[in-house]
């Protein structure tokens, strides 16, 4: 432009008119402390009139350098004429004053003018007799923290092997009211400076930083460090829980197993170099004992930890739902004029009761009672199997009701325990040795419930009715073992709370022979077989299995004690009004049976 071809004229001018032309000087410094490049760079820059922020220029020095771009101002204003801009004195310092640094031996040529080379010889010496920004080494041993968590902290907060800037710790000015309590009381500035950086190392074996840095950075790493370690990790805090309902050494088990694997899970993740200190894996570490006589769990953790622990033992002992089981077992006896029983094709259990005559023996039933197609709801039912008592076709062998915690499984045997000889040993010497085996013979049956959260309860059940026959095997030539004989079904049914299942198809058959004779002349040979009569009779019984389920809440055993001092028909007194029994197609013959059991009027 023509305003700098008017600036390159006149510096020739003063260059070529001058009586003693500019002496340039070249000097060596040799360094100790500094680093060459980046002294000379700086120098160059300062010179230059870039900002002196984030520079290791003293006050001192700065005035000096704005006292010779002063005179170089003036200078060039009295060959010009006119006052020169920043960028005229810039140019000017750019073609006196040549910094050369010379990495080998650490050391900057300087070629600059004699009376601008004093004032860069007292810059270099001041920079590098100053101990700022000097890197100095520091190791910190963690008593509670772990060094792998607090180098990433680290790492994280002072943007350690980051290309954009570093954090650079400065003095903090007045202190704000409003400042939070846990405010470490100093201030960083976002520069560009490379050498500030952070160097962090984790000695995993003693649990220590070592950390290389300036010296303000490294004091206010340890201002950091010493807050963040000195809460006592490693404080173990001892609670006991008395449980109301779960079982000491069951939730001690439970909890053990959680915990372990827990710490499977992050030592397979983590690996033995990331899983951090001793002290830290003795923090996750949570002892539980159970004690069986006083049904106590006795918990050491960390404070950390503690409250987690409390409400997981809370959850565990929280008091399970029940289910208060009713069971029916009964016979009933099917002869040759009533062929009905319950091997029955029930049908939908969503309403409230069974319609028996969709069943293969609903007319079978109906002919029993004298009513026809009968629909029993609930109280019908047990109107019917006091009706088959009454005429003698059934007899309950069992009117069992049990209470289970959900998901347990309940056990109710009714019988006695028989010795079975299975074999004989016989010895050289003669002797012999039975074996003996034992066995439950009668009623047993075992049902597993299981409630879901739509109100159906889930029960897998195996009911078993055995008994010893009069058959018997031989074991030996002088030992025999009875047969037993057993009717057993093992099957799965969901049923809502408060409805009844019914299992059969469980037959039995049961072949008499009767032989009747006159005394003396029946036994007569061939002339006593007019006086001899022999009877073949054939009892076939079927077992019912009528269950049931009503669902107890956790928390309140009194619903359980009602329903336990229930009796099964205990609702046909109550809940059988004369509407309910108008109902019914043909209810005569019921209100005439309940009539003759009460001895009165049902009104």
């Amino acid at each position: 432009t023509e305003e700098d071809v008017r600036i390159v004229r006149g510096l020739v001018a003063q260059f070529d008119g001058a009586t003693n032309p500019l002496e340039l000087v070249v000097r060596r410094f040799e360094l100790d402390k500094g680093n060459a490049r980046e002294i000379a760079d700086m120098i160059e820059g300062v010179l230059a009139g870039e900002s002196l922020t984030g520079t290791r220029i003293t006050d001192r020095q700065a005035t000096k350098l704005s006292f010779y771009r002063s005179e170089l101002a003036e200078g060039i204003e009295e060959i010009t004429g006119q006052e020169p801009t920043e960028t005229e004195i810039d140019n000017v310092i750019r073609q006196q004053v040549t910094l050369t640094p010379e990495l080998r031996t650490n050391s900057i040529f300087v070629k600059a003018p004699a009376e601008v080379m004093d004032f860069i010889a007292a810059l270099i010496d001041e920079i590098d007799a100053s101990d700022e920004g000097i890197r100095q080494i520091a190791q910190f041993k963690l008593e509670n923290a772990d060094a792998y968590q607090m180098a990433t902290l680290l790492e994280d907060l002072f943007r350690v092997n980051r290309s954009d800037d570093v954090l650079y710790p400065t003095e903090s000015g007045p202190q704000p009211q409003d400042r939070d309590p846990d405010w470490f009381g100093r201030q960083v500035t976002p520069l560009q400076d490379p050498r500030s950086e952070l160097s962090i190392t984790v000695d995993a074996r003693t649990n220590t930083l070592l950390i290389s840095g300036t010296e303000e950075y490294l004091e206010l790493v340890r201002e950091i460090v010493v807050e963040l370690d000195a809460k006592d990790a490693n404080e173990r805090t001892t609670n006991v829980i008395e449980l109301q309902n779960a079982d000491a050494a069951e939730v001690q088990a439970t909890l053990e197993n959680f915990f372990r694997g827990e710490a499977n899970r992050l030592n397979s993740i983590l690996g033995d170099e990331m899983r951090g200190s001793l002290a830290r894996q003795l923090e996750r570490e949570v002892t539980v004992v159970g004690d069986p006589s006083s049904n106590k769990l006795i918990i050491a953790a960390s404070p950390r930890y503690i409250d987690m622990v409390s409400t997981i033992v809370e959850e565990l002992d929280a008091a399970p739902p029940q289910v208060m089981i009713q069971v029916l077992l009964a016979e009933v006896t099917l002869d040759s004029g009533n062929t009905w029983g319950v091997d029955v094709d029930v049908g939908p259990i969503g309403g409230q009761g069974y319609t028996f005559g969709s069943l293969a023996a609903g007319s079978g039933v109906a002919a029993a009672l004298g009513v026809p197609n009968l629909s029993f709801g609930a109280a019908d039912f047990n109107i019917l199997i006091r009706s088959l008592q009454q005429q003698g076709k059934l007899e309950v062998l069992s009117e069992p009701k049990v209470t289970v915690n959900n998901n347990q499984q309940a056990n109710i045997n009714v019988g006695e325990n028989i010795a079975i000889v299975s074999g004989v040993d016989r010895f050289s010497d003669g002797n012999s040795s039975a074996n003996v085996e034992r066995r439950d013979v009668g009623i047993i049956l075992d049902v597993l419930p299981s409630i879901s959260s739509d109100g159906f309860v889930r029960m897998d059940i195996r009911p078993e009715i055995s008994s010893v026959s009069q058959r018997t095997d031989q074991i030996s030539a002088d030992v025999t073992a009875p047969r037993i004989n057993t009717r057993s079904v093992e099957t799965t049914v969901t049923v809502r709370d408060g409805q009844t299942v019914v299992i059969g198809g469980l037959f039995q058959t049961t072949q008499e022979e009767r032989e009747t004779s006159v005394p003396i002349i029946g036994e007569v040979p061939i002339l006593g077989l007019p006086f001899r009569s022999k009877q073949v009779s054939q009892v076939k019984t079927e077992l019912l299995v009528i269950l049931t389920p009503h669902v107890i809440p956790g928390g309140d055993g009194r619903s359980a004690d009602r329903f336990q001092s229930m009796p099964l028909d205990d609702m046909s007194r109550e809940d059988l009004t004369r509407d309910a029994l108008q109902n019914l197609t043909n209810p005569d013959p019921i209100l005439r049976m309940l009539l003759e059991g009460d001895g009165g009027d049902q009104k």
